[in-house]
């Protein structure tokens, strides 16, 4: 290999980097994770959270896994912005959203239903206290009966003007 195409090599790498650490903050961001949830969910350091998004160290291949189920990309995105390419979300409108159990690389993978997805990520932010998430998933629980008791009504009302 030539020195000028070992540096454009170097000169990609740096960009893909930059690339990744853009596209992991705004997706971070955009899920509401604090970095030190992300880094939790991840289970990484938090430091190298903050290194993976400031794009001043590589990223282990070995962490890509994890950050994809944080983030809720489908596996193989980290790698896809490292060869240049896009990343690809994990459909949330379909039935099913995976989501790690205890947030630690060694957990397997769970499937968990979409309307558990709020409760469980309340109950795994490590930046709230146990009361604090009892009463946030109190509110959320009473909020989707009242939306459900809502819809159920609408429903029956929709079912009876069908009737002969």
């Amino acid at each position: 290999m030539s020195a000028v195409s070992a540096a454009d090599t170097t000169a990609q790498d740096v960009e893909n980097r930059r690339r990744l650490a853009e596209a992991v903050r705004a997706r971070r961001l955009e899920l509401r994770l604090s970095v030190r949830a992300a880094a939790t969910q991840t289970g990484v350091a938090r430091d190298t959270w903050i290194g993976l998004e400031e794009a001043t160290r590589r990223t282990a291949e070995t962490n890509y896994a994890g950050i994809e189920r944080t983030l809720q990309w489908e596996p193989g995105s980290v790698l896809a912005i490292l060869e240049s390419r896009d990343p690809t979300t994990k459909d949330a409108g379909g039935e099913r959203l995976l989501l790690t159990g205890s947030y630690s690389q060694s957990t397997p993978i769970r499937e968990v239903h979409p309307a558990d997805a709020a409760i469980i990520r309340i109950m795994h932010n490590p930046d709230i206290t146990d009361e604090q998430k009892a009463r946030i998933v109190r509110a959320v629980i009473a909020e989707q009966q009242r939306v459900g008791e809502r819809y159920a009504d609408e429903l029956i009302a929709q079912a009876r003007s069908e009737k002969p």
